[in-house]
């Protein structure tokens, strides 16, 4: 039977998840839920699955003592055990640069731009659903005032109000999900792009069952495999704007969205060809490769 302070004492290099006991198991998933990194004590059984493996290493990656995907992330050693025992909280990991390139070209702010007001200035408009809008998406300001008729802004300020709405409001409430610290940061990019267009406080409202019940259920969508039918399917359901169609650029977006969630490699740029379809450049072992996802038909 091996205990973290075990592993501590011997000066470990690393123990690999085939070679972790029931104990071990217990006492790792134990510190995981003071971290957070599990929701809640009904994750701890001594059983060593793809959502305790998937939590630890995440944690690691998280507290800088791995890169993602790399073999070492499954390893627990003397230094890993240490401060999984012994440290306080990390913060919680926010959402990627990325979610921004995910966002931007769905929101068409070029396609705005007001040829009587200043060079890149843009008006609001009203959207599909009738509501007021303006810049990339943003429906409101940060003293939560609404846009309205006649409201004009620069490039600048619309890139402030959709760092506000990502990091301010998408992010916190995302970190309210009970199983956000199991999402990589793809799927934290996927969500928060989901956030911004529906609401930030999407999880749990009325209308969100199903997404709400997918991510509750990291079984489908915790690697190495995840069942990317069914969270297509899910995500899918969500392509129109208060209960009618909206053209195919929604349901692009879900499918956008849901490739991201699955995608199981780091990704480092999001983009768009000019086919309208995605294209995701990615690091695999070290290696740049760019791939391109279907998401026309």
């Amino acid at each position: 039977m091996t205990t973290l302070q075990d592993l501590i004492t011997s000066n470990s290099q690393g123990l690999p998840f085939s070679q972790w006991d029931e104990q071990l198991t217990t006492q790792v998933q134990t510190e995981l839920v003071r971290w957070q990194y599990l929701p809640n004590s009904t994750y701890i059984d001594g059983f060593l699955g793809p959502i305790t493996e998937k939590a630890f290493s995440n944690w690691k990656v998280d507290n800088y003592l791995s890169a993602r995907y790399s073999s070492n992330s499954q390893l627990i050693g003397s230094s890993s055990a240490k401060i999984l025992l012994h440290s306080n909280l990390t913060k919680k990991p926010g959402l990627s640069a990325l979610t921004y390139q995910l966002i931007q070209p769905f929101e068409g702010y070029l396609e705005l731009v007001d040829p009587n007001q200043p060079q890149g200035d843009v008006t609001a408009y009203q959207d599909e659903g009738g509501v007021w809008t303006i810049g990339y998406g943003s429906t409101f300001y940060e003293d939560r005032s609404r846009v309205s008729s006649g409201d004009v802004i620069s490039y600048n300020r619309a890139i402030q109000l959709l760092q506000y709405e990502v990091v301010d409001l998408c992010q916190y409430h995302q970190e309210q999900i009970p199983t956000y610290l199991l999402f990589t940061p793809e799927q934290r990019i996927a969500i928060g792009s989901f956030q911004f267009n529906l609401g930030e406080e999407f999880y749990g409202s009325d209308g969100f069952n199903s997404i709400t019940e997918l991510l509750n259920n990291p079984t489908v969508w915790v690697g190495p495999v995840v069942d990317v039918e069914h969270i297509t399917n899910v995500f899918t359901l969500y392509d129109k704007q208060d209960g009618v169609g909206v053209e195919g650029g929604l349901l692009r977006r879900r499918r956008a969205e849901a490739a991201i969630f699955c995608f199981q490699k780091t990704i480092t740029g999001i983009d768009f060809n000019s086919d309208d379809n995605l294209v995701l450049t990615y690091l695999d072992s070290g290696v740049s490769k760019v791939t391109t996802v279907d998401i026309t038909s």
